[in-house]
């Protein structure tokens, strides 16, 4: 159960309000017989990050490099470059 949960708030920020708040309810209704864990994470992600959003837009409109950890990912994005699909 704990990967459901985890999944689907990781999703979250690429939603529009509307659908995180509907979302939000019907994981809510899923985990309302739960252990208490489930339901004091639910109201942590809600209070503190539900209304996060990651807006692409504006990242990739100022030319901005995002950023990983990942190194495959780096190596990935450096190769891309080099190559000139960017």
């Amino acid at each position: 159960m704990t990967r459901k949960i985890i999944v689907f708030f990781k999703i979250f920020p690429h939603l529009n309000e509307e659908d995180r708040v509907n979302l939000l309810k019907e994981i809510k209704e899923v985990f309302k017989n739960k252990d208490k864990g489930y339901k004091d994470f639910i109201k942590y992600y809600e209070k503190n990050w539900l209304n996060y959003t990651i807006d692409f837009d504006e990242i990739e409109s100022k030319g901005r490099l995002v950023r990983t950890n990942n190194i495959c990912e780096r190596y990935n994005e450096r190769l891309i470059r080099k190559i000139g699909i960017l």
